[in-house]
């Protein structure tokens, strides 16, 4: 693949990131991802710094098996039911 080509993927790929983060702040979402939107962290620092490091959740598969931390952001950070149900107590 030439460099222009590349180009264009990167570009496509940081518009992609933009969106899904734009409609998380808009909605006060979650981003299941396992990118760390870090190119996106220090660009649009007070945009989207909140949702890269709180609500950012990692993932991953052990065989078919979809599998999320019960703590994502660690002991200090809230758990993965605060931030699914954000209105439960």
């Amino acid at each position: 693949m030439g460099q222009a080509n590349q180009a264009v993927i990167d570009k496509l790929m940081l518009l992609i990131s933009r969106f899904i983060l734009d409609l998380a702040v808009a909605t006060d979402g979650v981003v299941i991802s396992n990118d760390k939107y870090e190119d996106l962290l220090y660009e649009q620092k007070n945009k989207y710094t909140n949702i890269i490091r709180t609500k950012v959740i990692m993932y991953m598969f052990v065989g078919d098996t979809f599998m999320i931390s019960h703590d994502p952001n660690g002991k200090t950070g809230p758990t993965l039911d605060q931030l699914l149900n954000p209105n439960a107590k």
